[in-house]
């Protein structure tokens, strides 16, 4: 993590993490990360199901500017997608890298949080082999078309139509991810 990173990090959490546990802002890279991970479990989300018109997220507005704690609307949950409550989202460099366009790919909004874990809460009417309750994660892809061969073939990540979780999509750092 570039000290570029951490001071982002810090901006983001500042106002959140040192006044609920009374800590001084971090200054090393895993103080930074821990201390981001715990202020994003401690933030004040809800997680309740069938509440995704309530989503909460940390929004990332532009390039190298702290996140904002936001209400926002996932929309109609899609024929073959599902909706996860989010339990637990890693922070990863990508998510920096992202946050700060180092990759000069990022589009803004972004809610970022690519390393998911949680329940399903709703199966859209195709959705295959999941049902609501159903413990899942989300990696860095969240969606493909499902029918071209790299899909049918089980290498997902292969399809020309691939979704990036945390580019063009809304990541993990919300009470809830859709994926498809």
């Amino acid at each position: 993590m570039t000290p570029e990173h951490i001071a982002l990090v810090q901006r983001t959490f500042a106002g959140v993490l040192p006044q609920a546990h009374n800590e001084p802002v971090p200054d090393k890279e895993a103080d930074v990360e821990e201390s981001a991970h715990r202020a994003l479990c401690s933030s004040g989300l809800s997680f309740s199901i069938g509440d995704a018109m309530n989503d909460k997220a940390w929004v990332a507005k532009a390039a190298k500017q702290p996140m904002v704690l936001e209400t926002v609307d996932l929309g109609p949950l899609g024929a073959e997608d599902v909706e996860v409550a989010v339990e637990h989202c890693g922070l990863c460099h990508s998510d920096l890298s992202v946050c700060t366009n180092e990759w000069g790919i990022s589009q803004y909004p972004a809610i970022l949080g690519h390393e998911v874990t949680g329940h399903v809460t709703a199966v859209g009417p195709h959705a295959k082999r999941l049902k609501v309750g159903q413990r899942v994660g989300v990696g860095w892809y969240s969606g493909s078309c499902m029918h071209c061969h790299q899909c049918m073939s089980g290498s997902h990540h292969l399809c020309p139509q691939v979704q990036p979780t945390i580019v063009g999509h809304r990541g993990g750092f919300a009470t809830h991810i859709r994926a498809h």
